[in-house]
C-alpha cells in the first residue's frame, strides 16, 4: 500500500474514533435523583444529586460536605483534598451506600465520584 493511502485511512480512523467517543461520553448520563427519593433499591447504584453544600470538612484523604435538598445527606469524597465553601451549589454524582454510622443521621450517605460546583 501506498504511504498517501495508509496516512488518509489512519487519519479517517482518528477522527471517526474521536467522534465515536464524544457521542458516547455525550450519551452517559447519570440518572438525577433527590435525596429524598433515595431507596434501598439505590444502594451501590451511581446516581446524580444537585444540591447546597453545608459544613464542609477537609482532610489529606478525605473531603466531607453534608448535600442539602429538602433534607440532609453525608458526601465522603476519597483521596481528593478540595475546598468547598459552604453555601455553594453543587452538583454530585456518586454511588449510594448505607450509613452504619448512625451519629451523622440519615439512612444513607454517598461516596462522591465527581463534584462540579454550578451557578
Amino acid at each position: 500500500m501506498k504511504e498517501a493511502t495508509l496516512l488518509k485511512l489512519a487519519l479517517s480512523c482518528a477522527v471517526a474514533g474521536i467522534c465515536f467517543l464524544f457521542i458516547i461520553v455525550n450519551a452517559l448520563d447519570y440518572n438525577e435523583k433527590t435525596l429524598d427519593s433515595i431507596a434501598a433499591s439505590d444502594v451501590d447504584a451511581t446516581l446524580k444529586f444537585k444540591g447546597v453544600i453545608a459544613k464542609p470538612s477537609s482532610t489529606a484523604e478525605l473531603t466531607t460536605f453534608d448535600l442539602e435538598q429538602q433534607c440532609r445527606t453525608k458526601v465522603l469524597m476519597f483521596n481528593k483534598n478540595m475546598t468547598i465553601p459552604a453555601g455553594a451549589s453543587v452538583e454530585v454524582i456518586g454511588k449510594v451506600s448505607e450509613n452504619t454510622d448512625k451519629r451523622y443521621g440519615g439512612k444513607y450517605e454517598i461516596i462522591a465520584e465527581e463534584v462540579k460546583i454550578v451557578k
